[in-house]
């Protein structure tokens, strides 16, 4: 049976590592070969520029960029196999979250940011869902929740088959506007607490208006299973970090 339900979140839019004495550069490369080890079986590196900062974020699996994306470099989502690969491997890194996944059929959650239009994200959402498939044979049998952000959430229990074709956007209609990301968060916490795995196909040109609301809503479990995925790949461990 094919599920919906939707909401509206009140749019007005229309339509820290201790140093004990050690040097950032040195706790960066302690906190980096500790990442290795403990996760070198499902984790992979991204290389994300030379900002401060970004070994550590790096070494933790954080952020990443799609392809030869950097800020304002990308229209659209053009993933690469290899890009599609590496965010099957960050899934896998997010299942394995000690007290996630136990096993059992998985249920997960897609969401489209409807600022997009559909050329922006089909192939990226396809091409994420067969490399999905690929790697793990849990994806095999998945209750996927397709969600759609605009200026009302609406969600549907939707095939994977049906996003590899491009079936579930047929009926798919733009509608660009700068939504709240606390807004996201609290749906997701409201209505997919079920998933172990959330991805957030967006522009990226959304806001945090209310830090609190976010960090509510992303606490105490959201923030390891979400992964927002525009011209970078970003978990919610690191926009917590770097927004809230």
């Amino acid at each position: 049976n094919r599920l919906s339900h939707s909401a509206s979140f009140g749019m007005s839019a229309p339509c820290s590592v201790a140093s004990q004495g050690l040097s950032d550069s040195q706790v960066d490369f302690v906190v980096a070969i500790l990442y290795v080890e403990v996760w070198r079986n499902v984790s992979y590196f991204i290389s994300v520029g030379s900002e401060p900062g970004n070994l550590f974020k790096r070494s933790l699996g954080l952020v990443g960029y799609i392809g030869d994306c950097r800020e304002g470099g990308c229209e659209c989502m053009e993933l690469t196999e290899i890009d599609a690969l590496q965010i099957a491997k960050r899934v896998d890194a997010i299942l394995h979250v000690p007290g996630n996944y136990r096993g059992g059929n998985l249920e997960m959650t897609i969401v489209i940011d409807t600022s997009m239009e559909k050329g922006d994200f089909q192939e990226a959402a396809a091409a994420a869902v067969k490399a999905l498939k690929r790697s793990n044979e849990i994806f095999r049998n998945v209750r996927l929740n397709l969600v759609f952000w605009g200026q009302e959430m609406t969600s549907a229990v939707t095939p994977m088959a049906m996003l590899m074709t491009g079936g579930a956007f047929q009926e798919y209609r733009a509608c660009p506007q700068k939504k709240k990301y606390e807004e996201l968060f609290a749906y997701l916490k409201k209505f997919h607490a079920r998933s172990k795995v959330v991805l957030v196909f967006t522009d990226g040109n959304n806001e945090v208006s209310d830090a609190q609301a976010a960090r509510e809503a992303l606490t105490p479990f959201l923030k390891s299973r979400i992964l927002l995925i525009s011209e970078r790949v970003v978990s919610g461990t690191a926009f917590f970090l770097e927004n809230i």
